[in-house]
């Protein structure tokens, strides 16, 4: 049938669905096909390719049908095959003018037909053996006698689309004139929400008795008694108006009611299910077509191409060197590799691949959660690292929970151990081992982890197969705990001596010591058992014969029977592998035959290995890439109950592909075991679709131990059945199936449990810490700390604080945070003393200043200091020194004050002018001197020098004042015709003193007489202006303090007695609010100092004086000692336990206005009078009082 049966895509059904499965198989197309017209079976079928040439599929052959054997004179505007039945096709074709002319496929005849319709035409629908054809404007056409007629219809816009149901009525979706059907007779149009009226119904299925109709914006209606109702998208059968399901796959709902379940990676453009109900084609965007295929088993499918992992198109080919080609050798050093591991901690297996050209290349896959991966090599800093070894691995060796990158590297002709740290977001080189010349012959062969101190920290192990005395050896480099490693010098140094390819640690007798397996060329492989005395029993594996020593390959530990210790699976060259089953105790049978693995060892092969529970059945499997004669083969061989290994690589669909080495890992996070392999062009994506439950998920964080938890024992049990091992389902050693010479498989361990639907867990880490978790349920995923909180932040305290400590970025941070700080502290501190900052103020400078400080510095992300780092301390700086700068410049430079301030000022000026002891007086003696002397007398001896000192005192202190008066009545713009005629007699008097007063003359000394009446009394009523302001009626106060003190003398039985000997408009200079808080403070205290009392007395006296008015409140309550009559005026001191600032306020105020406040007597007991001495203020001044 020309097809290539390669299995490229999978999906499920349901997870745990038992169903059978749909695997897609795909079709070779003549050409780029762009979409599916239809068929009725596999075998008879019809497409479209780009260049409008209709393919139909028959009798196992493609039969081509060009556009100009149709429509040969007629450019295309829009070109739609039809299928109508099995082998008949209607072409529509729509000219540049708009204009749809038709042509049939009927039994391999190509017919035009002369019929055109005036607007574009859509769709051809068959209903019971009747065509329609609908389009634009609502056009409606019948086929009759081969002859397409018009049926008028109510229908102005255009018919989007149309379905027929099982009575044969046909349903029509317009633009926005809703939905209508045609019973063959006449119209009816249905009862519409508006919504529907204003949009496009793209769509309509008729199921059973239901018809279902999707608007343009993918909201589904279904009509219940001729009326629209809105459905759930759960309830659609439209592929388009379908979110993604939970489990990533699209639902199609068919005809035939058969359910179909599409992966989203597929990126669907064109689907038909085939007219036998059994069958679809499915159209990828890439124009790859496919035919799906019912399958009962498991299966694996290549999605590398579609979530972003093939990786680059190159891989380095190797050199044949000649002898003189030494300037080579660098490139025998290098190897491809794959890791996987969880690189950004989201719980999601990443891929760090590496493929050869000219140097060894990082490709950093990260999964984004949805199963599409990113290559963030180079945002993680890893382009700017070499790389260029054999191996490269990746493990938490600092415990910082970040993944660091292990390698070997050679440059300069030298070979190195580099470690890559991830700082700051990026991989940076944190510490470099330069290999003694002893071993830099060749590169590093291989590299294991292990706790060989048991310290709980990860140590190194270098596997080296060579040294320049033949034989190679390990080299253990000594984690200190912090992620800086020391050489580790054994008291045995040849002890492990060998030509050594590999090295595995486990506990492989159970005694909870970590032994090594060695595998090694030309020789036996080996295990050095590590005893209680820390001595090495060494145990050899397989017995050589000297005459036939041979290359080894790759070896893998792991429990394959569930006996609860590891076996071993080791590759050669001739035996390829043999099996080596454990008897618990460290001792080893050969049992390839009995393991159905013997029929590989036919002749000499090279090749990786790597394991996993391929099936989930609880007995670990085991994957193959084997190189024989030049050839390549893959093979996934299942352990079956019977420990047995099968190869099932046809039915897994993974024998076509010729991948050179894999990693295992669940990558989909479906719970079954994936594979992501290299092959030379593009890498491989094996997703394994088995997606049942039958498994556990366990992850491991070392908290006593190393974090990793290298080393660690799992035992999965039937639940109930603890220590039981006739009912144990696996078993696991953390590492010993870890690391192939080419690869890393996942960190966490994944068992199959089978049928078992709970079980009880046992994991006991290298500290010898035990957790045992019972009856968990099949199907979870299991993240297990050694220690819980708060235990493991204390073991963890020290060792992540230095990691912190030690980090650049934290250290530049600190500084800069520090710098910050103190800029902000330096601003507050300043700000209070000098400016007298309050609290409030200076919480909120702090708050936004470091509010902004910190976001900045969460937010900048930059690779650029400048950025990253001063652009947030500059702010700070600034937001803290800005407030400061600006104090400074109000204060200093433009005094700028609030306008009830600045009134207050003038107020004052004013007040000290007019009530003080000299301004006004040495006004008045400059008038009184030139009004009662004459010309001649004014500068004689006699009066000159008294006239010196006046003039002196006018000019250095009168005249400033004044000056000061005039500019702040100007700022205030209290009356420009004062002002301006203050500031004209100010100017005249001080330009007649400076002048040479013995040419003054009559006139000039009457006119100066007259500028400083004028000036006085232009100032008189700038105070009547501004004095009017502080001016109040003390009586009316009282008045309004009475009637709010009413109900609590009722309340405590005070007699109250206000005695007023003022008249009705005395008045007193006073700001009227300022004299009620004092007087109201006075009567508090006095209320205080009667509780005690039960004749409570009160009395409020209003005098008058000459100049002053007095308010005298008594009481008969405590008393107030003699030394205390000053005291009491003082801030802070108080008798009751109250603040002390009533008192000390009323003083401060009082001052202000030339007032007082003080104690006349006091008898405890008898009377206590405090004397409120008050100004008087001018009758005609009082206009503006509020009392």
């Amino acid at each position: 049938m020309g097809r290539i049966f390669k299995i490229f895509l999978l999906f499920l059904v349901f997870a745990g669905n038992a169903e059978a499965k749909l695997r897609w198989t795909p079709i070779v197309t003549p050409d780029k096909i762009i979409r599916v017209v239809g068929g009725e079976s596999l075998k008879n079928y019809w497409v479209l390719d780009e260049h409008n040439v209709i393919f139909h599929f028959n009798e196992d052959k493609w039969i081509a049908y060009p556009s100009h054997l149709f429509f040969s004179e007629y450019q295309t505007r829009i070109y739609n095959p039809i299928l109508i039945s099995e082998n008949h096709l209607i072409v529509l074709l729509t000219d540049l003018d708009w204009k749809t002319h038709f042509a049939e496929i009927k039994e391999g005849k190509i017919t035009y037909n002369n019929f055109t319709s005036r607007f574009p035409i859509h769709g051809i629908l068959n209903v019971k053996g009747t065509l329609y054809a609908t389009g634009d404007f609502g056009s409606i056409y019948k086929l009759e006698n081969s002859s397409w007629k018009e049926i008028p219809s109510p229908i102005k816009t255009h018919i989007i689309s149309t379905e027929y149901d099982h009575k044969g009525d046909l349903w029509l979706g317009t633009k926005g004139e809703g939905i209508f059907s045609w019973n063959g007779k006449e119209f009816y149009s249905y009862s519409v929400p508006k919504e529907i009226t204003k949009s496009t119904l793209t769509d309509i299925k008729c199921l059973n008795d239901s018809v279902y109709f999707c608007t343009s914006n993918n909201i589904i209606y279904t009509l219940i008694n001729k009326q629209a109702y809105q459905i759930t998208s759960n309830q659609s059968p439209f592929l388009n108006s379908l979110s993604l399901l939970s489990n990533g796959y699209y639902k199609i709902i068919s005809k035939s009611k058969k359910t179909r379940f599409i992966p989203f990676l597929y990126r669907i453009k064109s689907f038909k299910e085939l007219n036998d109900g059994r069958s679809a084609l499915l159209l990828t965007q890439n124009s790859e077509l496919y035919y799906d295929q019912e399958y009962d088993g498991n299966f694996f499918l290549d999605q590398a191409s579609i979530v972003g992992l093939e990786g680059p198109d190159f891989s380095f080919e190797g050199f044949d060197l000649e002898p003189n080609d030494g300037h080579l050798r660098f490139y025998t050093r290098l190897r491809p590799g794959i890791i996987l591991n969880d690189f950004d901690k989201d719980n999601h297996s990443d891929i760090l691949f590496f493929n050869v050209s000219d140097k060894r290349h990082p490709y950093l896959f990260i999964n984004n959660k949805n199963n599409y991966f990113t290559d963030f090599a180079d945002p993680y800093g890893l382009n700017n690292l070499s790389f260029n070894g054999f191996f490269s691995y990746a493990f938490d060796l600092n415990g910082d929970s970040k993944t660091e990158i292990i390698t070997a590297d050679y440059g300069n002709e030298t070979n190195y151990l580099n470690i890559y740290e991830k700082i700051a977001g990026q991989y940076q080189l944190s510490f470099s081992y330069t290999i003694p010349t002893k071993y830099a012959s060749e590169p590093i062969q291989q590299l294991s982890v292990t706790d060989i101190d048991n310290n709980g920290n990860l140590d190194l192990a270098l596997v080296f197969g060579y040294s320049q005395a033949g034989k190679g050896n390990i080299l253990f480099l000594k984690n200190n705990g912090f992620g800086n490693f020391s050489q580790f010098e054994s008291t045995k140094p040849d002890l492990f001596e060998g030509w050594n390819v590999k090295t595995i640690f486990a506990d492989f007798n159970n005694d909870d010591l970590d032994d090594i397996l060695f595998v090694r060329n030309w020789g036996s492989n080996v295990i050095y058992f590590r005893n209680k005395k820390d001595s090495w029993d060494i145990y050899e594996l397989d017995k050589m014969a000297p005459q036939h020593p041979q290359r080894k390959a790759d070896a893998t530990a792991f429990d394959f029977d569930n006996d609860g210790d590891l076996d071993i699976f080791a590759l050669g060259e001739n035996p390829f592998i043999t099996v080596f089953e454990n008897d618990g105790r460290g001792n080893f049978t050969d049992i390839t035959e009995k393991s159905g693995l013997d029929l590989l060892n036919d002749g000499e092969k090279n090749g990786q290995i790597t394991s996993g529970d391929f099936d989930n059945n609880g007995f670990i499997d085991i994957f193959l890439c084997i190189l024989s004669k030049g050839k390549i083969e893959n093979h996934i061989f299942l352990n079956d109950s019977s420990h047995v290994f099968r190869d099932k690589s046809d039915d897994l669909g993974i024998s076509n592909e010729k991948i050179e080495f894999a990693a295992t890992g669940d990558i989909d996070g479906d719970g079954d075991i994936d594979l992501y392999g290299f092959k030379k062009g593009n890498n491989v994506l094996w997703i394994n679709n088995l997606d049942d439950s039958n498994y556990l998920r366990i992850k491991l964080v070392g908290v006593l131990s190393n974090s990793e938890a290298i080393g660690a024992k799992i035992w999965v049990y039937e639940s109930g059945h603890i220590d039981e091992p006739e009912y144990l389902i696996g078993y696991r050693q953390i590492g010993s199936q870890l690391l192939g010479l080419n690869h890393q498989n996942e960190m966490t361990s994944h068992l199959g449990i089978g049928k078992h639907h709970l079980s009880d867990v046992v994991i006991k880490f290298p500290s010898g810490k035990i957790k045992i978790l019972k009856a968990i349920s099949s199907g979870k995923s299991i993240n297990l700390a050694e220690l819980s909180a708060p235990w493991s932040w204390w073991y963890s305290f020290e060792h992540k604080a230095y990691i912190l400590l030690k980090n650049n970025e934290f250290q530049d941070y600190l500084k800069i945070v520090l710098l910050g700080l103190l800029s902000l502290l330096i601003s507050c501190y300043y700000g209070y003393r000098r400016f007298q900052w309050n609290f409030p103020l200076i919480n909120l400078i702090a708050s936004v200043n470091l509010i902004v400080f910190i976001l900045l510095l969460g937010s900048l992300s930059s690779a650029v200091s400048t950025i990253k780092y001063y652009i947030p301390l500059t702010v700070i700086i600034l937001g803290s020194l800005g407030p400061l700068g600006f104090f400074y410049w109000i204060k200093d430079a433009v005094n700028i004050k609030s306008q009830e301030q600045q009134n207050y000022d003038l107020f004052q000026l004013l007040l000290n002018f007019t009530h003080g002891a000299w301004a006004l007086s040495n006004l008045n003696s400059l008038q009184l001197f030139f009004e009662n002397l004459s010309v001649e007398e004014i500068n004689e001896p006699t009066y000159k020098t008294p006239f010196e000192k006046r003039k002196e005192t006018f000019i250095n202190l009168t005249f400033p004042l004044l000056n000061q008066i005039i500019s702040s009545s100007k700022s205030l713009k209290i009356n420009t015709d004062i002002e301006l005629n203050l500031e004209k007699c100010t100017n005249k008097i001080v330009k007649t003193l400076e002048s040479d007063f013995t040419l003054i003359n009559v006139i000039t000394k009457e006119q100066l007489s007259i500028s400083i009446i004028n000036l006085k009394e232009f100032l008189s009523k700038l105070n009547k202006i501004v004095f009017a302001k502080y001016i109040c009626n003390p009586a009316k106060i009282i008045e309004n303090i009475q009637n709010e003190l009413n109900t609590i003398v009722i309340k405590d039985s005070v007699q109250l007695n206000i005695v007023n000997l003022l008249s009705e408009d005395a008045t007193v200079l006073i700001d009227p609010t300022e004299l009620a808080s004092i007087i109201d403070n006075c009567i508090q205290n006095a209320l205080k100092s009667m509780q005690k009392n039960t004749d409570k007395k009160l009395t409020l006296k209003l005098l008058n004086g000459d100049t002053r008015i007095y308010i005298e409140i008594t009481d008969n309550g405590a008393g107030i000692p003699k030394d205390d009559f000053q005291k009491i005026f003082e801030n802070g001191y108080s008798t009751n336990k109250s603040s002390g600032y009533g008192l000390f306020y009323s003083k401060e105020t009082l001052s202000k206005y030339g007032g007082r406040i003080y104690v006349k007597t006091s008898t405890p007991r008898k009377n206590t009078t405090l004397v409120i001495e008050l100004q008087k203020g001018s009758k005609n001044e009082a206009i503006n009082i509020n009392y």
